[in-house]
């Protein structure tokens, strides 16, 4: 069975393509329109998938959209009759965008893929979300927590994956979400809401949570195990430009100026927000424990990517095991929508088949488009070519930030291994400098810290269950000495360290890059980030990863086996 899973219309609109059971490519727009969180209807994404598995739109058995439309313009409606006449202008804008293309949707799904309209189906939101943490995890049974922002009506979800079946037993619905809290909290401190809701996790590491209580009062648990939100002191309404009211203001004060200077009082209210939030999905945590009777869970939705929370779910919480997918947010939902449907509708009899996206990076779920050749592209030559990643070691151990390009792109929230920036975290104001040399001006960001599988322990303390976790970079664990001495620039204010344990089987070129680094500095230990220029994407091509590094503060930049260094002034 071939099925092709759409998401779009909110953030990190994607496709993936799903044949008997596997994901065989995944792709996000953005990466194709060079629009970061591209949120259009994801064809180019689309036909890079299809064209990467050798089929045509006639050849999908499904093609399945992550929500469905209509349950969502009915949310639509009512949220804006109950904000009339505050959201006349929200109301008019998203009625015109609705009726613009959102409403038509399997007819040009249908036409722009050509397959027959009767080939197109639509599933929930929260079963696509809850469908990509369960399928690829290695549970046959499991629970599975959904805390997302909006969809439909659903803001969250308990859900029990029993084999090929997969059921919501409980939902909480707008205006009561915990994500979209978390995006008005990030506006108010002068962020972009939604976009950089992961900046308050890291923001939050640098306060103290002094406002907890007030924080707590506007989130209040609620008898069911979800989450209530004060309503008076937040307007959610679908496309409204603020997402806190007059109210909210009252309770905390005068809101950040986007682009001025932080101060305290925001570090303090980040980290305030950050314990109330990360109590309450441990309090949903244990209700689905209680639900569902299962030891593992598997957590999904955009509250799966702070790393804060994984690491209290993984410590604190009421589970054994905990699977969280590489992707777990809009654009995972594309991949989950396609397995929903594959599991569903294939042969009843079959076994449970699990996607095959690992504990590691996945093959799989790259996207698979060939580098393009850059001496078609590019006049500079290379300083050498024939290169290993050891070609790297001179500017590293010379505290220069480098690039390292290779392959094709992860279908991940994070590039683990094709699309890197590294640094030697020894010297204390190491992440500063790979983040200046990357563009980004928020001091306070966290940055990986790559590390052997193998000798994680020797480094880090690892809780029970942490290293298929860890492998993805999805936990923050605290340092032992021997890190914190040799790395001050690498551990963040609370002690611990954003880790990603490197395995020699999955990434055999950058183990061996840590161990040759180690030989040289006693640690081997490469401070890693994501090869994203601010308010860019992450580059596709070596032509496009060429063009980052012409703009970036880094040394020099391996692209395959070409080595490139700092270009000369003209």
């Amino acid at each position: 069975m071939r099925v092709l899973g759409i998401s779009a219309f909110h953030q990190d609109s994607a496709a993936a393509l799903v044949v008997d059971g596997e994901p065989v490519a995944a792709a996000q727009e953005d990466l194709f329109s060079k629009t970061p969180l591209d949120a259009s209807l994801p064809l180019r994404a689309a036909r890079a998938c299809l064209e990467r598995a050798g089929l045509s739109g006639p050849e999908l058995d499904r093609v399945v959209f992550y929500e469905k439309p209509l349950k969502r313009f009915e949310r639509t409606l009512v949220d804006s009759l109950r904000a009339f006449p505050r959201g006349g202008r929200s109301f008019a804008r998203e009625v015109g965008r609705w009726l613009g293309d959102r409403l038509w949707l399997k007819g040009r799904l249908a036409d722009e893929l050509g397959v027959s309209p009767r080939k197109v189906a639509f599933v929930d939101h929260m079963l696509a979300h809850a469908a990509c943490a369960y399928y690829p995890s290695p549970f046959a049974q499991a629970a599975v927590l959904v805390v997302d922002d909006l969809g439909e009506w659903a803001t969250s979800a308990v859900a029990h994956g029993r084999g090929r079946e997969l059921s919501v037993l409980r939902e909480t619905h707008l205006p009561h979400s915990l994500g979209l809290a978390v995006s008005a909290f990030t506006q108010f401190l002068g962020f972009d809401p939604g976009v950089d809701d992961g900046l308050l996790a890291d923001l939050a590491l640098r306060g103290k949570p002094r406002f907890a209580r007030e924080v707590a009062e506007l989130l209040p648990p609620a008898e069911d195990g979800g989450t209530r939100v004060a309503g008076e002191h937040f307007n959610f309404c679908e496309g409204a430009p603020q997402l806190y009211g007059e109210r909210f203001v009252e309770c905390f004060g005068e809101p950040r100026v986007p682009g001025s200077p932080l101060r305290t009082r925001d570090a303090d209210l980040a980290a305030s927000v950050q314990e109330v939030v990360t109590e309450r999905v441990l309090e949903l945590a244990r209700g689905a424990r209680e639900l569902t009777g299962c030891d593992d869970l598997c957590f999904g939705g955009v509250m799966a990517r702070n790393r804060g929370v994984v690491t209290a779910l993984l410590e604190h919480g009421p589970f054994q095991t905990l699977y969280v997918p590489p992707e777990p947010c809009d654009a995972g939902a594309a991949l989950g929508a396609a397995l929903y449907v594959h599991h569903a509708e294939g042969d009843a009899d079959g076994e449970l088949e699990r996607a095959s996206l690992g504990h590691g990076p996945c093959e799989a779920l790259r996207l698979g488009e060939a580098l393009t050749t850059l001496t078609d592209l590019d006049e500079r030559p290379p300083q050498a070519t024939g290169q290993g990643p050891e070609a790297l070691l001179p500017d590293l151990l010379a505290g220069h930030p480098v690039a390292w390009v290779r392959g094709a792109l992860e279908f991940a929230s994070e590039s683990l291994t094709r699309r890197l920036a590294l640094a030697d975290p020894a010297p204390a104001d190491a992440r500063g400098r790979l983040l200046g040399a990357l563009q980004r001006s928020e001091s306070f960001l966290a940055c990986r810290v790559a590390l052997p599988a193998e000798s994680l322990g020797q480094w880090v303390e690892l809780p029970q269950g942490s290293l298929p976790l860890a492998r993805l970079a999805q936990l923050q664990l605290r340092a032992r000495p021997a890190l914190a001495d040799a790395a001050p620039g690498a551990v963040l204010p609370d002690g611990r360290v954003w880790v990603q344990a490197v395995d020699a089987q999955d990434d055999p070129e950058l183990h061996d890059l840590l161990l040759r680094f180690g030989a040289q500095r006693g640690l081997p230990a490469l401070l890693v980030a994501t090869l994203r220029l601010r308010g860019s994407v992450v580059p596709r091509s070596d032509h496009e990863a060429l063009e980052a590094f012409d703009r970036s503060g880094l040394g020099a930049i391996q692209v395959e086996d070409r080595l490139y260094g700092t270009p000369v002034p003209v």
